[in-house]
């Protein structure tokens, strides 16, 4: 084995060589041309066997670099770069990607009227050039401001400083000034830092985490959930039980300006079922707002674009939908996966990502075996989540709360929002794990979703948010 290991010069193979020739000329009694003496060979050039020596010197070294490379093929730690990838590939260990900046910005609202920035909006700033994409979408009250995250197009670490001006590269007036500098942001793994990890004998048995993991590096991506149907007949449905959705428009059609409250219904006149609004809305006189409603019962209704929804109440509002319902349930198909994405894929790298981690079983005859890419049709769906505000009821026993209870209280549990994983619930037990330490009175019950309810009712493709109009503290 130490051969394998030894590399020596040709010289020194060479020398090996002429002094085991004189060895084995020695050991067998033959004498020189004299007859006198043993014949034993000279290290030098007029010497045709010392030219000879060498050649097989430099032949031996090249062996012994073939052989060297072949032992330390396996060892992550000596094994060359290339070799590397070799082995994080039959190790199911994938060379991180790079992963993008970051930055926090300022937006100001220019215009007398509100607007919505689409997902996906691109900002050119002006210290170094570069490109910087929205990954949600945002509205801004008229003359409003609002503060979001923009992520570099390309992966790597860009330094940007404070207050660095932005380009909006739409037709939307407004004006964008950074008010932190850029953090975050990295190029490809290092092979050294591959070695570590391989020879740390990194878990590559849950494909599924490690997929998780490296799209939720991906610009502009915030966090994912991934299920995946391991099923060959049955399909598999998520999210049962959970609100239809359905975007619409709402106008006031009275004279003065209106507040539009959280809570507030409208029937559909296509089912009359009753849809609810979770957001408030403020709208001036003849100003229209696209909001999303959620089905007041858990369960899928079909409803079209353009149907008219009917308002009860005392405000003067009309309520039309501006597309399709959207079932709270996602089906997946046997032997596929679905994603549900908190952020945007600006880069469009989510599914060759999930794919270069795939590792479960695929059908072949009557056999389960390893799926290799040829072997089965192969299909990823994936949504972008939306926000789910959720309501919160917080008991608490009057006599001995103290002053700010309630602010301390919604500022606990807003400290949560967007926190949870897409299609994650929040419980009552969260809420209270949340409060029940704050010192600002004894916590006698906390609910969710209604006064009494146990748990959220969000889908796979939403994930929960609190704010302050949608906590309540009560006090008994």
């Amino acid at each position: 084995m130490d051969i394998v290991k030894r590399i020596d010069t040709p010289y020194n193979n060479a020398v090996a060589i002429i002094n085991r020739t004189n060895e084995l000329l020695n050991e067998n009694n033959i004498m020189d041309s004299t007859g006198s003496e043993i014949a034993q060979l000279e290290q030098n050039v007029a010497n045709p066997a010392w030219l000879f020596a060498l050649a097989c010197g430099q032949l031996h070294t090249s062996w012994q670099e073939k052989l060297a490379k072949a032992y330390s093929a396996l060892d992550p730690q000596s094994c060359e770069d290339d070799q590397v990838l070799v082995l994080a590939s039959i190790a199911g260990i994938k060379r991180g990607n790079g992963t993008p900046s970051h930055v926090t910005i300022l937006i100001t609202n220019l215009e007398s009227n509100p607007i919505e920035i689409p997902i996906g909006s691109v900002f050119t700033e002006t210290y170094t050039n570069h490109s910087w994409v929205l990954n949600k979408r945002i509205d801004v009250d008229s003359n409003g401001q609002q503060y979001v995250t923009l992520y570099t197009t390309v992966d790597g670490e860009f330094s940007l400083p404070a207050n660095t001006t932005f380009y909006y590269q739409g037709s939307l007036s407004i004006a964008c000034e950074s008010s932190t500098s850029s953090s975050g942001g990295s190029d490809i793994e290092s092979i050294s830092s591959l070695r570590n990890r391989i020879s740390q004998c990194e878990d590559a048995t849950n494909f599924i985490n490690q997929a998780k993991n490296a799209i939720e590096l991906l610009g502009g991506i915030e966090s994912c959930t991934i299920w995946f149907n391991s099923s060959s007949v049955n399909s598999l449905t998520i999210g049962s039980g959970t609100p239809t959705k359905i975007q619409v428009s709402i106008t006031n059609t009275g004279d003065g300006d209106v507040t539009v409250q959280a809570g507030t219904r409208f029937t559909d006149d296509a089912n009359n079922k009753e849809w609810e609004l979770l957001n408030s809305i403020d709208l001036e006189s003849g100003q229209h707002k696209t909001v999303v409603l959620h089905s007041v019962l858990n369960e899928d209704i079909t409803v079209a674009s353009g149907t008219n929804f009917t308002y009860s109440g005392e405000l003067s509002l009309t309520c039309v939908a501006v597309g399709n319902s959207e079932f709270g349930s996602v089906t997946i198909p046997p032997r596929e996966a679905y994603i549900s994405i908190k952020g945007y894929d600006f880069a469009g790298r989510v599914a060759d990502t999930f794919y270069e981690y795939l590792d479960v079983p695929a059908t072949v005859g009557a056999q389960q075996e390893l799926c290799v890419l040829g072997q089965q049709p192969l299909s990823l769906n994936f949504d972008y989540a939306e926000e789910a505000p959720v309501k919160i009821y917080v008991t608490m026993k009057s006599s001995d709360m103290a002053v700010g209870a309630e602010g301390a209280v919604k500022n606990a549990i807003s400290a949560h929002s967007g926190t949870l994983a897409c299609g994650e619930n929040v419980t009552s037990q969260m809420v209270s794990e949340w409060v029940q330490n704050l010192g600002y009175g004894t916590i006698i019950d906390c609910s969710v979703n209604t006064p009494t309810g146990m748990i959220s009712s969000i889908s796979p493709t939403e994930y929960c948010v609190f704010n302050n109009e949608n906590i309540f503290v009560n006090a008994i």
